[in-house]
């Protein structure tokens, strides 16, 4: 599943990719559309029927159990929490859902997000 989504998705999204001699677990499986605020692509995926999730929602160092750090101490970090998502990723997919998922990427990403 993990594998056809790398092969599949537009380019111009951010995923996971195995490096050489490496090998992924795919607990989840989370992209980035680079600018695209994680909330508008998550409109525009439910638009096209396909229910996503946030990922990164905060950072760890920006909650209340931490003292002393600033949003600037992590500019890396803070660009995944506002644009980070996880797509649908289970063992009940179907190949059917994937065709999905894929199409409504590929449609997001020809005719951007509105």
């Amino acid at each position: 599943m993990a594998v056809r989504l790398q092969e599949e998705l537009p380019a111009r999204f951010a995923f996971p990719r195995e490096e050489i001699g490496r090998k992924h677990a795919w607990g989840r499986f989370p992209i980035r559309l680079p600018g695209v605020n994680k909330l508008r692509l998550q409109s525009a995926f439910l638009r096209e029927g396909v229910e996503t999730a946030p990922n990164y929602p905060y950072l760890c160092p920006l909650t209340p159990h931490f003292s002393g750090y600033r949003e600037q101490d992590y500019p890396n970090a803070l660009q995944a929490a506002k644009e980070t998502l996880l797509l649908p990723f289970h063992t009940k997919l179907t190949d059917g859902d994937i065709d999905h998922i894929v199409a409504a990427a590929r449609k997001i990403a020809k005719r951007g997000v509105l």
